[in-house]
């Protein structure tokens, strides 16, 4: 079987989509699948420094970037419009048993599920979780308009929804029964754990030993809750049991407009010496941050999966998570970290409960515990026979 997976972007800004298809072909190839890529040049408010119009070994898989039209207007620029995709995908998508497509409501998962239409070639669709309703509320009325004008029609007739979680199964639009919704989570790599990886992180951001350090590794958007996280850091900075005895990593890059608006708050709330803004982070540096970290927190309004969230665990590092992150179920079933709701207050007795039961979630038993559970759920060769194409290709 040749398995054509196709994406809007595989730049590291645009989050754990664009990391996960790696690890998905990676997957399908070690079971002898032929799997490759297409996507675009797009890096946000940049284009990618990479060989064009033909397959490259990129994070070792085969991958063909397109260049992407990049005008002045930001909101014509994000939909990743590339001329050269569409030609390429016409003249060779029929050379494929299926085709993967990665997003909606962006041009070439749009152009992607109607030329596989037009020639006849099955295809699954994964929506990254745009399909769920607080991703439909933003920008409602342009989302309403291209639903009805391209992008329902386009899901009502693929093969299968690839979705990563019940969440997201829930919060499907209505679909023809026909449309099968295939649950098959994300997976990930087991890390290499490094001896000493709280005092080196100390070390490298100048952090004091005895505080409890909290990390957030995300993009920073205003969906990820970031604004709610400090407000309720302020308040624990104001306790008197436990007053200044943290610091947050804040680690991610965004809009620029956006992070501005974070820095201004995490000034006005008088916490700026207890915040370290380190921007994108990958490769040792992410590792460190991770396995160094005493817990890590993502309290966003809505995330259909959440990957970061298994590589904190697999690294040994509890997590807060809001009710609103899909892995939330998984974190309470297992007794991985906390979980609260997308409010000051609720984050607030969350924090405060992770930060007086510090000795507990630190010990090396709970640690271990994280570390089997998330690796005997998540890992890339427990999911790779799902992923296997039998079950939802055809």
């Amino acid at each position: 079987m040749r398995i054509l997976h196709t994406i809007p972007s595989v730049s590291p800004v645009r989050g754990g989509p664009s990391h996960a298809i790696f690890g998905i072909v990676t997957a399908l190839r070690q079971r002898n699948i032929t799997a490759e890529v297409i996507t675009t040049t797009d890096d946000g408010d940049n284009l990618l420094d990479v060989p064009t119009n033909q397959f490259i070994e990129f994070k070792e898989v085969p991958t063909c970037f397109f260049p992407k039209a990049f005008p002045d207007n930001h909101s014509i620029r994000e939909f990743s419009f590339s001329v050269p995709f569409t030609n390429w995908l016409w003249q060779n998508i029929h050379n494929y048993d299926l085709v993967h497509v990665h997003g909606v409501f962006s041009y070439t998962s749009t152009i992607a599920m109607a030329m596989a239409r037009m020639k006849g070639i099955p295809y699954i669709n994964r929506p990254l979780g745009h399909l769920g309703q607080w991703s439909r509320n933003q920008k409602k009325l342009k989302k309403a308009i291209y639903w009805q004008l391209m992008e329902r029609s386009n899901i009502s007739h693929a093969n299968a929804l690839h979705l990563t979680a019940q969440d997201e199964v829930d919060e499907l639009p209505d679909l023809p029964e026909k449309v099968i919704r295939a649950i098959i989570p994300h997976g990930i790599t087991p890390p290499t754990l490094k001896p000493n990886s709280r005092q080196q992180l100390c070390q490298q951001y100048q952090i004091d030993d005895a505080d409890f350090i909290i990390l957030y590794l995300s993009r920073i958007h205003p969906k990820k809750g970031i604004d709610l996280l400090i407000q309720s850091l302020a308040q624990i900075n104001q306790s008197n049991e436990i007053k200044g005895n943290f610091t947050l990593i804040l680690g991610g890059s965004g809009d620029p407009h956006y992070q501005a608006e974070i820095t201004a708050l995490i000034e006005r709330y008088n916490i700026g010496s207890k915040v370290r803004q380190v921007g994108f982070l990958s490769g040792t540096a992410k590792d460190l941050a991770l396995q160094g970290a005493d817990l890590f927190a993502l309290t966003s309004y809505a995330e259909n999966f959440g990957v970061v969230v298994l590589e904190s665990l697999a690294a040994g590092t509890p997590v807060l998570l809001s009710k609103g992150i899909a892995l939330s179920k998984f974190v309470a079933q297992e007794d991985l970290g906390y979980i609260c709701d997308v409010d000051v207050s609720s984050i607030y007795e969350q924090l405060f409960l992770a930060m007086t039961e510090r000795r507990k979630v630190t010990q090396p038993e709970r640690i271990n515990q994280a570390i089997a559970v998330t690796q005997g759920n998540y890992a890339w060769s427990n999911i790779a026979q799902q992923l296997g194409g039998t079950n939802i290709c055809v």
